[in-house]
């Protein structure tokens, strides 16, 4: 089956590494089946803990918000929220609008219910995977969000990651909501090691008074 090897670097350790590089140094978490490559992947890197964020266990996603909304306001950091699908973002929906209003950066992160039915290590195993399937999963919080965005296959983890929270913190700050799809984690980072390119500033250019483009 498809999916990375032990011997290989996946893309969740990369999007955990790539979170404490550009910042996030707490995730609130209430995790679900889509967690098993972030929970592997935290297992696998263990012993080099420093160069991770410290994932914190919460009971509910809406007080997962509210906490990152109260450590944003104390430290004047972000920080991440990882939740669980459609119904851990539905979850989220209170606290997000009181972060919108706030213009309080939070990066918000959802798994992704699995697209494949087989030929891979991550793909559909339960019949809740077909129950969770969205049409517009991001729909859910658009309203009170200033960016959202799913990762596919091959991208950059680091510039997504930069790139969204580079959203998060230009003014007026505000949340951000980032998808990550079970199989997309799982699978191998071709691009590991790597030299990573910062993502470009959200400006506008001076010479004709429009915003630059996201890279995504």
């Amino acid at each position: 089956m498809e999916g990375a090897k032990p011997d290989q670097v996946s893309v969740a350790e990369s999007f955990l590494r790539a979170l404490k590089r550009r910042g996030i140094d707490y995730v609130f978490a209430n995790a679900g089946t889509d967690f098993a490559p972030i929970i592997e992947a935290l297992v696998k890197l263990r012993h080099d803990a420093g160069s991770l964020p410290q994932f914190i266990t919460v009971p509910h996603e809406n007080l997962a918000v509210a906490m990152a909304h109260g450590y944003y306001l104390v430290t004047g950091k972000p920080a991440g929220v990882m939740v669980h699908v459609t119904v851990g973002t539905a979850n989220t929906v209170c606290a997000l609008m009181n972060a919108y209003r706030d213009e309080v950066p939070v990066l918000l992160m959802a798994g992704r219910t699995p697209i494949t039915q087989r030929g891979h290590i991550a793909s559909r195993t339960h019949p809740i995977h077909w129950g969770q399937e969205n049409f517009d999963q991001a729909g859910i919080v658009r309203e009170y969000t200033k960016w959202n965005f799913e990762l596919r296959a091959g991208q950059p983890v680091d510039e997504v990651v930069g790139r969204a929270l580079d959203v998060a913190l230009a003014e007026p700050r505000g949340p951000v909501y980032l998808m990550l799809p079970r199989e997309v984690l799982a699978d191998a980072d071709r691009g590991a090691g790597d030299a990573t390119v910062p993502a470009a500033p959200v400006v506008a250019e001076p010479e004709r008074g429009t915003s630059q483009a996201f890279l995504f």
